[in-house]
């Protein structure tokens, strides 16, 4: 169960960072290119999470497959091919923690293997894994805190829906 929780925990951070304020920038660099047909067009459900969690150099965590169906977290994501996309992302309650539920647009680029969000700020993840039915997006975050180093390496796992 106390895996779970920091599942539950590690999961909520690494979502929200797709929550974070930003201006938006509309410079010429910024604009939006259509892409040809590929197999990331469609809608994906995150099935399993592969998480990582280093704090000043001591492995707090490191769990491949984990299953998110069983804890009620729901994240999806919906590409087109104007570069645009749509999320949801519903966070279950757990224990004193109320649940959190969040949908909206954005737009993407990819740039060969790096998938970049720009919901609201931007965020970069490395394509593992995309064929018809699997999409595996890789993010890593370091960070450091007051002193403490901490590092999340995150591979969510998606299959498509449609």
């Amino acid at each position: 169960m106390k895996n779970l929780k920091i599942i539950l925990l590690a999961l909520t951070l690494g979502l929200t960072t797709l929550t974070s304020c930003s201006s938006d920038d509309n410079s010429s660099d910024n604009q939006v290119q259509p892409q040809p047909q590929n197999e990331l067009l469609g809608k994906w459900d995150l099935e399993k999470v592969d998480m990582k969690m280093v704090i000043d150099g001591e492995i707090m965590m490191d769990e491949k497959d984990v299953p998110v169906k069983q804890t009620g977290l729901i994240n999806q994501y919906e590409f087109f091919a104007d570069n645009t996309m749509k999320y949801y992302i519903y966070n279950p309650a757990s224990g004193t923690t109320p649940a959190t539920e969040e949908s909206g647009e954005g737009t993407y680029v990819r740039n060969g293997d790096q998938l970049t969000f720009t919901i609201t700020n931007g965020n970069t993840f490395t394509i593992e894994l995309l064929d018809s039915n699997n999409l595996h997006l890789n993010i890593f975050q370091e960070e450091t805190v007051e002193g403490v180093n901490y590092i999340m390496d995150m591979t969510q796992k998606f299959v498509k829906l449609k």
